[in-house]
């Protein structure tokens, strides 16, 4: 696991890999690392712990595993330059604000579908992620509406490794 406050408020860290063999991301591990602007967290992590990322305002994008199960409360608190986070079908639970103050956040890329979304236990003051358009994971090219003229619905897909819209 990567500890309580590990690096918190380390202002010269601007990028970290978190590796297979990390399962826990602790409370206020990367808390005000303000000039963090990538993140690779490995396939193994299954919680992302309380204030987490809090403060990160550098952070543009996330892609959170389909192994991470809970993203604790506060996690991506203002990360005001986050614009899309990729959430893994794994997770049941976003905590209390866990997205909040994250003002730049426009779309989130969803690797289950609409229904499984529903599933998924979001508490309170994480408006700037169901507000965002959503886009739910299609392996193939979605159905067009009856007219012909666009999908049936929002989806993505990966190209070379890159979230992109159908």
């Amino acid at each position: 696991s990567i500890g309580q406050g590990a690096f918190n408020y380390c202002s010269s860290l601007t990028e970290i890999t978190i590796p297979d063999s990390v399962t826990i991301i602790g409370y206020m591990a990367f808390i005000g690392c303000s000039n963090l602007t990538s993140v690779t967290i490995g396939n193994s992590v299954t919680s992302i712990g309380t204030n987490a990322f809090s403060g990160c305002s550098s952070l543009t994008e996330i892609e959170i595993p389909d192994s991470v199960t809970s993203i604790g409360s506060c996690a991506f608190l203002d990360c005001s330059g986050l614009e899309s986070v990729t959430i893994g079908n794994g997770v049941i639970r976003i905590g209390d604000s866990a997205f909040a103050d994250c003002s730049g956040l426009t779309r989130v890329y969803y690797n289950g579908t609409a229904e499984d979304w529903t599933q998924i236990s979001i508490y309170f003051y994480n408006s700037a992620l169901t507000s965002a358009t959503r886009y739910y994971y299609s392996e193939t090219e979605p159905e067009l509406n009856e007219q012909g003229t666009a999908y049936n619905g929002n989806f993505w897909h990966y190209v070379d490794g890159v979230p992109t819209k159908w």
